[in-house]
């Protein structure tokens, strides 16, 4: 079966789109790592994908039955797999096309149909690009001219209808304006008369214009989900050049074009150049008495709605758009005006009037005259305030408002038809938008408060000082009496039920458990107060009771505290019974059983640990305690993670335990590329277990995993483990060990909850790095070892995951937790004799032929990055920014990577054959790390022109070769080893070597720092150099100068200095932009 028969098989289980989806995904260099196997006729891949954006890194798995020709899984952690393989469980997403087209080019017998001539010879996906390199700099070079528009809306029967025109010196209508948008998104031509040819790429669009586009393609979308318009005879909402505009967003339409011009074609007339206004319109009314009745006159022409909603007007050649109140003001005047426009009233009602219709007028920016002879009864007063408070029988905050004019008072809901009084409106309206923004409604004659409890506090402290500058302000004898602060006495009870097990309750002073439920809730809201039922005020941020909540909610975080008692693991009961000790909180009941186990955390002095016999090493006195520390957890009935820094044993402490867990069987789940040298470790270290490395055919397998029990120690691979998933599931072992813990970091992955199912009384995990990137990557981990301890995922991220980078509170909490359950040494601090690493950067002056291509490139990038963040955002640019920045990293290397035709010098390969020469010179061993394959294969030239016996490991080496290369360099002739730094930075002890060189920096330092561990690690004998090779004045120097400013927050979670990052996709558009200057 050849690579081609994988890529049908899976073009064969997505959409349509899949195969030029994953294309893409291939040629923009996404995939970060993939291993692959065949086992038993069957291909296993696996491989982590990068999303365009860059936020998120999804894992990948393929197995393909190559035997029989068919997937026998898939599985992604990307949204789309999730969605489609409900109902396919071999459905394909582009990441897993991708990593089929990229396993079948390795495997061979493939060739991409749809990949254009290549100018490079051996160059990574991404570089495929770089032949288009100067074609698209010559052309991007052009200035593009600015576009002219003009927009006409057109009035039917059935509607508006909008049109386009566009051009430079002359103006061409567009016909078809679905073919424009589209020629607009994807720079295609359009022809639009003999004079003119439209291209996005030489012609620049108005931003208005594009907004218009925007507001085009959201019609395309309502037809997409079959809102269809019954007016347009079924013609859809685009046909042809026009566009449809219907009435309910006709102002949303006309806005986008505020402050331009646009014509108008109406069944009243055609019109020119008539500009839109956001302003109201400023018409004039007369008021006056004839007979028996009040007239009010309008003076002047009457503007023509366009719409039934009334919020857009036609007047003096001007379009108004008027917001909803005065449209509604508006539409009522004008629709009473007779023939004449006049508006007849009798004249008992000129009050009402005067009072109510005027000030609306005038609120609405037009003007009243009023004729002398009405002028005379007026009353005119300033306005005056007064505002009365009081609490009624069920505790709530009344307001009653008196309205001052003179000698009339006027209540909320009370009518002044009595006196002509030319009442101050905006004042009015201000106040009581005011009160209505503080959370009063209006109930009768009356305003209550119905704000929350944080806002009753705040109104009583601060918002009601403020109204005094509305008006005078009066209090009743029981709002006095409200009490702002009750001091309470909470208190915890704690009975131990059995081993791991405890009985938790608690009392908040006798307050209902239903009403702590409501204070709970408002604690985790960060509510300042909570309004008890008796009206009273809990102040939430009192140190005593912020204790008591915070540990409350961290117990039952996820539980029902309303009921009486909760049982709680043995675990949270040591952390409740910590948090109390610090915070001075008051817990009764069996304490003294949480403090055996505290104490046995604190010092590992278990009396019956004893050190391991029949172990052929000589621990040192800190894998001693992870010695120690591995059977303190097991007795307690815990799980942990040892995550001692890279190089420090973590298989050798493991191993330790394991040996002296006599009749009790451990399995250990391992990447496949480690899981011989687990095999070698037990034979070196602990030779009289009996262990067995599940390996071979399938029926090999079946039949030894059956007999599990006649083995001390069974070692899997996580890919045979998804594969033998259903031959583990029923069998249970007193340890479980998975090693490189980080490959459960996603919890959503398929071989994540895969682990998590396997039967196992206790559950150690081993990683250098137990956050990479994310807090959820911790969780994931403890999930495996202490299912629920640190909750469900969504309760953890409610808690810690959107608060702990702005809340240093939560980064103590979680330490707390987490802190018995973690055992992580650095080297420095524990193995004094180990040789010094000693660092430096290398910087690199690159050639002058060069530096001329690596400043075109740079400048033309800038600029197209720039426009592309300015027109489609940054979110939407990543994609984009990233491959540009990989073609800017390659020219740092070596411009032929790129560019095929490159004859001048690279700086880096010849400071690299410099630096190569002087250390063998000087009898030094040398491991060279690069992200790049393409630079790897040039350095394998470099060294066989040189005669240099070296060794090569990449992500296609097998799991046997790779125990294979390692003690060839480690004992025989070869003095230099060819790493890719993915394949590479995990599982290799090459304490031989003594210099490291890291030929291009990555965006993540934990992973070169792992990559340098393979060198600085327990058993070197020697000091460790390791050199960074960095290009003076580039993107390079902009990566390390970034990456030191965006250190995470891993280190104040773990407690230690380790050095996290989330690299690219955390960028900014300055931190972006900044890299191309």
């Amino acid at each position: 079966m050849s690579g081609k028969d994988v890529v049908n098989l899976v073009e064969q289980q997505g959409r349509l789109s899949v195969l030029r989806e994953g294309e893409k995904v291939l040629a923009s260099d996404l995939i970060t790592h993939m291993d692959y196997e065949i086992e038993d006729k069957c291909l296993v891949t696996d491989a982590w994908v990068l999303s365009e954006d860059l936020f998120s890194e999804y894992e990948v798995s393929l197995v393909v039955d190559l035997g029989v020709k068919r997937i026998k899984l898939s599985s992604c952690t990307c949204d789309e797999y999730e969605k489609h393989s409900i109902k396919n469980n071999t459905y394909c997403c582009k990441h897993i096309m991708a990593t089929a087209l990229k396993v079948a080019k390795q495997l061979g017998n493939f060739k991409n149909t749809n990949e254009k001539p290549s100018l490079s010879k051996n160059i990574e996906p991404i570089e495929e690009k770089g032949e288009s390199l100067l074609k698209d700099i010559l052309f991007e070079k052009k200035q593009r001219e600015n576009l002219k528009y003009e927009i006409i809306v057109k009035r039917n029967k059935q509607g508006y209808l909008g049109e386009i025109k566009i051009g430079i010196d002359k103006l061409y209508i567009v016909k078809d304006i679905r073919e424009f948008i589209h020629c607009y998104t994807y720079g295609e031509d359009l022809n639009l008369g003999k004079g003119f040819c439209y291209n996005s790429w030489k012609y620049k669009m108005p931003v208005r214009l594009k907004e218009i586009i925007t507001f085009i393609n959201s019609l395309k979308e309502t037809e997409d989900i079959g809102e269809r318009i019954f007016e347009l005879n079924k013609q859809g909402l685009i046909n042809g050049k026009n566009f449809v505009i219907v009435q309910s967003r006709l102002k949303d339409f006309f806005s986008i074009l505020e402050g331009d011009k646009v014509s108008l074609e109406l069944e009243f007339g055609k019109y020119k150049d008539v500009k839109i206004e956001k302003e109201n319109m400023n018409l004039l009314f007369g008021i006056d008495e004839k007979k028996n009745n009040v007239v009010l006159t309008y003076k002047g022409s009457v503007p023509k709605p366009l719409n039934t909603k009334g919020d857009v007007y036609l007047f003096s050649n001007k379009l108004y758009l008027l917001d909803y109140k005065r449209a509604i003001d508006y539409k009522k005047l004008l629709k009473a005006l007779d023939k004449d426009k006049k508006i007849y009233f009798s004249k008992d009602n000129l009050n009402v009037v005067l009072n109510y219709l005027v000030p609306i007028i005038r609120n609405i920016n037009s003007e009243v005259e009023i004729t002398s002879k009405i002028k005379k009864k007026l009353i005119k007063e300033d306005l005056k305030v007064e505002l009365y408070f009081d609490i009624d029988k069920q505790k709530n905050i009344s307001l009653d408002i008196k309205l001052v004019y003179g000698d009339y008072k006027i209540g909320l809901n009370e009518t002044t038809v009595n006196k002509p009084i030319l009442r101050d409106m905006t004042k009015e309206d201000n106040l009581m938008n005011y009160v209505y923004s503080l959370g009063f409604e209006e109930s009768y004659d009356k305003l209550y408060f119905t704000g929350s409890d944080e806002k009753v506090y705040d109104f009583l402290t601060q918002d009601i000082i403020t109204l005094k500058e509305y008006g005078e302000v009066f209090y009743s004898q029981s709002f006095k009496n409200i009490k702002l602060n009750r001091n309470i006495s909470p208190k915890f009870k704690i009975k131990s039920k059995g081993r791991n097990y405890f009985e938790f309750s608690y009392d908040l002073d006798g307050i209902d458990k239903i009403e702590v439920n409501d204070i709970l809730e408002a604690f985790k809201n960060e509510k300042k107060f909570y309004k008890l039922k008796d009206g009273d005020l809990l102040n939430l941020q009192d140190k005593n009771i912020y204790n008591f909540l915070d540990a409350l909610d961290n117990v039952t975080y996820g539980n029902d505290v309303n009921k009486e008692s909760l049982n709680i693991t043995a675990e949270k009961a040591v952390y409740l019974s910590s948090i109390a000790e610090e915070e001075n909180l008051n817990i009764e009941g069996d304490l003294q059983d949480i403090n055996k186990i505290k104490e046995k955390l604190k010092n590992l002095n278990y009396e019956e640990i004893v050190s391991p016999k029949n172990l052929k090493a000589d621990l040192r006195e800190y894998q001693k305690l992870g010695f120690k520390w591995f059977k303190t957890l097991s007795h307690l009935g815990f799980g942990g993670i040892l995550g001692d820094e890279m190089g420090l044993g973590k298989t050798l402490q493991a191993i330790s335990f394991i040996s002296n867990e006599k009749d009790k069987n451990t399995l250990i789940v391992a990447p496949t590329s480690l899981i011989y040298n687990w095999e070698a470790e037990f034979k070196k270290f602990s030779p009289n277990t009996n262990i067995l490395v599940v390996n071979g055919n399938k029926q090999f397998r079946n039949e030894v995993i059956k007999n599990y029990k006649n083995y001390d120690v069974i070692i899997t691979s996580y890919n045979l483990l998804r594969i033998d998933f259903d031959l583990y599931k029923d069998l249970n072992f007193h340890n479980f060990f998975i090693d490189e813990a980080q490959n459960i970091k996603n919890p959503t992955s398929n071989i994540s909850k895969l682990v998590k199912e396997i039967n196992a009384e206790s559950k150690f995990a081993l990683t250098g790095t137990p956050i990479e990137n994310s807090i959820l990557e911790l969780w994931s981990i403890f999930d495996f070892i202490l299912p629920g301890y640190l909750y469900s995922e969504k309760n953890f991220m409610n808690r810690f995951g959107n608060n702990i980078r702005k809340d240093k509170n939560m980064i103590v909490e979680l330490n707390k937790m987490i802190k018995p359950f973690i055992l992580r040494r650095l080297k420095t601090e524990v193995i004094k004799e180990l040789p010094p690493k000693i660092e430096k950067k290398l910087i690199i002056d690159m050639s002058e032929e060069q530096k001329k291509v690596y400043a075109v490139y740079v400048n033309e990038a800038k600029a197209v990055i720039e426009q592309s963040i300015k027109e489609e955002g940054l979110a939407k640019s990543k994609f984009k920014i990233l491959s540009h920045l990989t073609k800017l990293r390659q020219l740092c290397l070596d411009p032929s990577l790129v560019m095929e035709d490159y004859k001048g010098e690279s700086a880096k390969f010849e400071a690299l054959r410099e630096l190569l020469t002087q250390s063998l010179q000087a009898g030094h061993k040398i491991l060279v790390f690069s992200q790049f394959t393409s630079v790897l294969s040039k350095l394998k030239i470099i060294l066989n022109e040189e005669k240099i016996k070296y060794s090569y490991l990449d992500g296609t080496t097998k799991a046997e070769d790779r125990i294979r290369l390692v003690n060839e360099f480690n004992e025989g002739e070869n003095a230099v080893f060819l790493i890719s730094l993915k394949a590479g930075g995990t599982g290799l002890n090459l304490t031989s070597a003594d210099v490291v060189i890291h030929f291009d920096p990555w965006w993540n330092p934990a992973v070169e720092d792992q990559a340098t561990d393979r060198a600085h690690r327990f058993g070197q004998k020697n000091v460790v150099e390791v050199i960074k090779l960095i290009a003076k004045g580039s993107v390079e120097e902009k990566i390390i100068e970034l990456q030191e400013e965006k250190k995470e927050i891993i280190n104040l979670v773990l407690n230690e200095s380790i050095q996290g990052t989330e690299g690219f996709k955390n960028f900014s558009e300055k931190d972006i932009l900044d890299i191309f200057n």
